[in-house]
C-alpha cells in the first residue's frame, strides 16, 4: 500500500472511531466532563506548540507555558471572566521573566521572538479554545458545538478532494505549498452544503440566511487559522504538529480552524442570535 493511501485510511478510521465518541461528549457528556475534555485538549496542544516554537538551544522544555494554559479554560468553565482578564497580565510577565532567565543561564542574546511565540500561545490555544465552554453554556450549545464540527470537517473532507481532482494553483505556497485555490473554493462549497444540510434537520428555528452566512464566513476564518498554524510548522521544518493521531497528525493539526471558527461563531450568535 502507498504511503498515500496508507495515510489515507488511517485519517478515515481516526475519524471513524474518534466522531462518534466525540459525538458522544458534546450532546449526552456532562457539561463538567466537556470542560475536562477542553482542558485536556488544551494542555496537549500546548505541549505540541511548545515544541514547535522552541528554539534549538533550549534543552529543558518550558512547563511553566505547559502547565498555565491549562488555567484558563478552567477559569472559563467556572465562568469567572474576571480572573482570566486578570490572570492574562500574570502569566505573561512569569513567561517572559522565565524566558529572560533562561536565555541569561545560558548566555544568550536577548531573543525578543522567542519570547513573542510563547506569550502569543497564551492567547492562541487556551484562549480560543475556551470559547467551547462559552459556546456549550448558551441555548443548544451542543448544536453550535457539532454546526463548528460540521462546518470544519465538511470544508475539509471537500478541500481535499476537490485539490487532489483538480487542484492546479497554489493558495499560498510559501506557508502551505500543498493547497490551492479550487482546494479553497471546494472548502467553501463543502462547508455551506455541510452547514445547510446540518441546520435543515437540527437548527429548524435559525434563518438559512444566517446559516449561509456563518459557513461562508466560518470557512473563511477557520482556513485562516489552518494557514496560521501551517506558517508555524513551517518555520520549525515540521510536517505534522505531533503524532497522536493516526493519518491527521497531532492534536494543534485537528483543531487549527477551530481555533478561529469557535469565537466567531460565540459572536454572531451573541450579536445576531436575536434575529435568528
Amino acid at each position: 500500500m502507498s504511503p498515500f493511501l496508507t495515510s489515507h485510511v488511517q485519517r478515515w478510521l481516526t475519524g471513524i472511531i474518534a466522531g462518534p465518541l466525540l459525538l458522544l461528549l458534546i450532546i449526552k457528556g456532562p457539561i463538567l466532563f466537556f470542560g475536562c475534555f477542553i482542558v485536556l485538549v488544551v494542555f496537549w496542544a500546548s505541549l505540541e506548540y511548545e515544541k514547535m516554537v522552541a528554539p534549538a538551544w533550549m534543552t529543558h522544555r518550558r512547563w511553566e507555558f505547559i502547565f498555565l494554559a491549562p488555567v484558563i479554560p478552567c477559569f472559563v468553565y467556572f465562568r469567572d471572566l474576571n480572573h482570566v482578564f486578570l490572570s492574562l497580565p500574570l502569566f505573561i510577565m512569569i513567561l517572559i521573566l522565565c524566558d529572560l532567565l533562561r536565555q541569561a543561564s545560558h548566555q544568550r542574546d536577548p531573543e525578543m521572538g522567542s519570547i513573542a511565540k510563547i506569550v502569543l500561545g497564551l492567547i492562541y490555544i487556551p484562549v480560543f479554545m475556551s470559547y467551547f465552554i462559552l459556546l456549550r453554556a448558551l441555548d443548544h450549545g451542543s448544536y453550535w458545538i457539532i454546526f463548528i464540527v460540521v462546518l470544519a470537517f465538511s470544508g475539509d473532507v471537500a478541500a481535499f478532494y476537490t485539490g487532489k481532482l483538480l487542484g492546479k494553483n497554489k493558495l499560498l505556497p510559501a506557508i502551505s505549498p500543498h493547497k490551492t485555490s479550487e482546494g479553497f473554493i471546494g472548502l467553501i462549497a463543502g462547508s455551506m452544503i455541510g452547514c445547510g444540510l446540518y441546520g435543515y434537520f437540527f437548527l429548524p428555528h435559525v434563518s438559512m440566511v444566517h446559516i449561509f452566512c456563518m459557513a461562508f464566513l466560518g470557512s473563511i476564518i477557520g482556513q485562516l487559522g489552518d494557514l496560521f498554524e501551517s506558517a508555524i510548522k513551517r518555520e520549525a521544518s515540521r510536517k505534522y504538529s505531533g503524532g497522536l493521531l493516526p493519518g491527521h497528525g497531532g492534536i494543534l493539526d485537528r483543531i487549527d480552524c477551530l481555533l478561529f471558527i469557535a469565537p466567531f461563531i460565540y459572536y454572531y450568535y451573541q450579536f445576531l442570535g436575536m434575529i435568528f
